[in-house]
């Protein structure tokens, strides 16, 4: 169910964006997460423990959704969930693993080729788990857009405090 919002919110990503000084959003409490300047961002409650945030920019989006609760799903079963959801909806290639850093961890990414609207994409899903929070975040990006650089970093910056 998540991963289809998240689907229909990648096939959205070409809108423009309003230009923002660079802040942060804190989702369940804990999670922060940085906006970078030139990206507009909207957070969703998606029920109990469940929250969504988008970043929209030029040339690229943000998805993140931390699941939360006394039992949220492992970070392995996230991004499996995900990953499929995506290959999927969006026809994409078969994923290739790279590494991310995401919760101050190197973790195994995947990295997704699709095309939209003729023009060729690129996303990557990474998830991770600290504090009974699981989080998956979502980049894509137009291929060769300097967004990308952005997202990555700003994935790089999520953190979780502890409560």
């Amino acid at each position: 169910m998540l991963a289809l919002t998240t689907v229909a919110l990648l096939l959205t990503a070409a809108q423009a964006p309003a230009d923002r000084e660079a802040h942060q959003v804190v989702l369940g409490g804990r999670v922060v997460i940085p906006i970078p300047a030139g990206f507009e961002a909207e957070e969703t409650a998606l029920g109990a423990d469940r929250w969504l945030l988008t970043l929209r920019g030029d040339g690229g989006v943000l998805v993140a959704t931390v699941y939360g609760g006394a039992h949220p799903p492992n970070r392995w079963t996230a991004l499996t969930t995900h990953t499929e959801e995506l290959l999927a909806r969006l026809h994409a290639e078969p994923p290739s693993e790279v590494r991310q850093r995401l919760l101050g961890h190197a973790v195994t990414a995947k990295d997704l080729r699709y095309a939209l609207a003729g023009a060729p994409w690129r996303a990557r899903l990474v998830a991770g788990q600290k504090d009974r929070r699981t989080l998956v975040v979502v980049c894509a990006w137009r291929d060769g857009s300097p967004a990308r650089d952005t997202l990555l970093h700003a994935v790089e910056a999520i953190v979780v405090q502890t409560p």
